[in-house]
C-alpha cells in the first residue's frame, strides 16, 4: 500500500502487512483486500482493489465498474465464485466441475468428506 511506517512496527498500519521481504502470516484477520474475494472490486481506472463496502474507490474516487465477461485470468481461488478445493488432494477446482480434475473425487465427498 506504499503507507510509510515507524520502524518499530511489525505490521503496517494501514494494510497489515509485514515489512517488505518478509513472509506475511497465513491468517491475520484483516489486511488488504483481494480482488473477487467477499465482493471485493478492482478499480477500473487505477486498478487499486477496494473492499466490497466501498461505493467508490478510496484512492481516485471512481464508482465500480462490471467487470467485462470473459476478462478472468488464471487458476481458481477456493471460496471465489463457487470454486471448491478438494479435501483429499488440496486442488482447487473450477465451480462448474462435479468432480475434481486432479484425484476424480466427487464434490459431494469434497463437501463431506
Amino acid at each position: 500500500c506504499q503507507n510509510v511506517n515507524f520502524a518499530n512496527r511489525e505490521h503496517c498500519n494501514r494494510c497489515g502487512m509485514p515489512p517488505f521481504g518478509t513472509q506475511p502470516p497465513v491468517h491475520m484477520g484483516g489486511g488488504r483486500p483481494i480482488a473477487g474475494v467477499d465482493g471485493n472490486w478492482e478499480c477500473q481506472a487505477c486498478h487499486n482493489v477496494n473492499f466490497a463496502q466501498r461505493e467508490v474507490c478510496n484512492r481516485c474516487q471512481s464508482p465500480p465498474q462490471p467487470q467485462p465477461r470473459g476478462t478472468k485470468r488464471g487458476p481458481p481461488m477456493a471460496g471465489v465464485d463457487g470454486n471448491w478445493a478438494c479435501p483429499l488432494c488440496q486442488n482447487v477446482n473450477f465451480a462448474t466441475r462435479d468432480s475434481c480434475n486432479r484425484c476424480q473425487a466427487t464434490r459431494a465427498d469434497a463437501q463431506f468428506g
